[in-house]
């Protein structure tokens, strides 16, 4: 072999390695681009598995904060049902204690709301006309001075109406009371709601007392008379009528009260 023959074969092989360096330069290139993504990527992932843990955790927190108000809320409404059953049993021996003959629990309860809703009141009979041949002076000698009342009356047609005295009955001959005062109509041919209706401001006749009178409201709404079958309304004169215009037939459809029985009950918040 010539030397011209050799040195071509020298080139031949050198231009070769060069060729075989740039290839694998390119490829450690291409393999360090790729590292380098890779590794990028590998930071955003990490970036976003942090966030979303820190996400997690908040949401966590807020489930928590809603399971702990949730449970609030069902034991407050817990608390409220068991107010309501007590309500509901001292109501039941309210209605028993009081041994009406004329309205039940449920009339009892709405009474109670107007008079006092934040507190159980305990209603007390202490008067039943058709048990005291309806004598005026049995009304008073068992109802003076025995503080707030309830009196429900009930007429021969079935109406059921009444009214609250928020201060004792007496015999002092004059009218008296406070704005607490009211009559009401539980049951009525209107097949109205259980309605209660409060004095006029132009007027002061909240309730009237006399020796010769029975319970009796307004100058004159509700009266009582000595002899029951002259008992009369004259409703609406001093209360007022809210019933749109039901006016004089609002409690009973006539004049004359035709009392079947009506009875008297105290009223306290204590019960015995």
């Amino acid at each position: 072999m010539d030397s011209s023959t050799t040195t071509n074969k020298t080139i031949e092989n050198d231009n070769s390695l060069e060729e075989i360096q740039e290839e694998n330069w390119e490829y450690v290139k291409s393999g360090n681009s790729n590292l380098f993504q890779f590794q990028h990527l590998k930071l955003q992932t990490n970036t976003t598995i942090e966030i979303l843990r820190q996400e997690i955790s908040k949401l966590n927190d807020l489930v928590s904060k809603f399971t702990k108000e949730t449970q609030e809320l069902k034991d407050v409404n817990q608390q409220q049902k068991s107010i309501e059953n007590i309500k509901y049993t001292n109501f039941m021996k309210n209605h028993f204690k009081s041994k009406s003959t004329i309205i039940d629990r449920h009339s009892f309860s709405t009474i109670n709301d107007w008079i006092d809703k934040s507190n159980i009141l305990n209603f007390k009979l202490l008067y039943r006309a058709s048990d005291n041949e309806y004598k005026v002076k049995l009304f008073h000698s068992k109802c003076d001075g025995k503080g707030p009342t309830v009196t429900i009356f009930k007429t021969t047609d079935g109406d059921i109406f009444g009214g609250y005295n928020s201060q004792s009955w007496n015999s002092t001959k004059d009218y008296y009371g406070d704005d607490k005062c009211f009559i009401f109509t539980l049951v009525n041919r209107h097949s109205i709601e259980p309605t209660q209706f409060r004095i006029k401001d132009s007027t002061k006749y909240y309730c009237f007392s006399h020796p010769h009178y029975g319970p009796s409201w307004g100058g004159h709404d509700i009266v009582i008379c000595q002899d029951i079958s002259k008992s009369y309304q004259c409703f609406p004169f001093s209360y007022s009528d809210t019933l749109d215009g039901k006016g004089s037939t609002t409690l009973t459809p006539t004049k004359y009260l035709n009392i079947k029985d009506y009875e008297v009950f105290s009223i306290s918040k204590e019960f015995k």
